[in-house]
């Protein structure tokens, strides 16, 4: 196995920190999402080591299952508004 030659460091909520390429493909894709929204400089070695571990397409992958999930719980929403609107009349 070759050395790991990402040396950032990514600092986690409780203050622990991180490298890059110490973390999980979870956490590299949990990451570059919040990153994302922030215009984050280090969003871009978070993107170089998922394509390095082949993982970048899960990040779609995932925005689509949340956006999926979203849909479905403002669905819910709609039909328990639905019904108590209906039971009041």
């Amino acid at each position: 196995m070759s050395p790991r030659k990402s040396t950032k460091l990514w600092t986690m909520k409780d203050g622990t920190k991180i490298r890059i390429c110490d973390m999980s493909d979870a956490h590299i894709i949990n990451t570059m999402r919040i990153l994302k929204r922030y215009a984050c400089p280090l969003y871009e070695d978070l993107q170089r080591e998922a394509q390095r571990r082949a993982i970048l397409h899960l990040m779609d992958e995932v925005i689509e299952q949340r956006k999926l999930l979203r849909t479905k719980s403002s669905m819910a929403a709609i039909r328990m508004q639905w019904r108590m609107f209906n039971s009041n009349a």
